[in-house]
């Protein structure tokens, strides 16, 4: 899984330690699917995550007219 900077940072759901992607692939135009396994050697649990793209927070001047995601909305403030 790749973005910018340092990139998505997944704990292991069992131990909590860090882990590393081992493999990635595209599966749709909005959803990526990678196997990651635990740094704790102790632990080596093994699993497999979906990234997916789910919400438009600012439209893309390149569209392509097989994405179809919603407009993401502000939370409205909570009046007291």
């Amino acid at each position: 899984m790749r973005g910018l900077g340092s990139g998505i940072k997944f704990a292991c759901p069992h131990c909590e330690s860090p882990t590393i992607v081992r493999t990635s692939e595209t599966v749709t135009r909005q959803t990526r699917q990678a196997k990651l396994i635990c740094t704790n050697a102790d632990c080596g649990h093994t699993f497999v995550v979906v990234v997916e793209a789910v919400r438009t927070i600012s439209p893309s001047a390149k569209h392509h007219p097989s994405v179809h995601m919603p407009m993401a909305h502000a939370h409205a403030r909570k009046r007291t």
